[in-house]
C-alpha cells in the first residue's frame, strides 16, 4: 500500500514537472520569435551607425 502510494505521487510529481517544462520551453521558445516578429513588422528599420 505504502508502495503504490509512493509510486503514484512520485508519477504525479514528475508529470507535473514535464509539464511545467514544456510550458517553460514552449514560452521560452514562442514568446521571444513571437514578439521579435511583432516588433520587426511595426519597427523602421534603421540604419547602422557609422563607425
Amino acid at each position: 500500500m505504502l508502495f503504490s502510494f509512493l509510486f503514484l505521487s512520485l508519477s504525479l510529481s514528475f508529470f507535473l514537472l514535464l509539464s511545467l517544462l514544456a510550458g517553460l520551453l514552449h514560452c521560452l521558445v514562442y514568446m521571444p520569435s513571437h514578439t521579435n516578429r511583432s516588433i520587426k513588422d511595426t519597427q523602421i528599420p534603421v540604419r547602422p551607425r557609422p563607425s
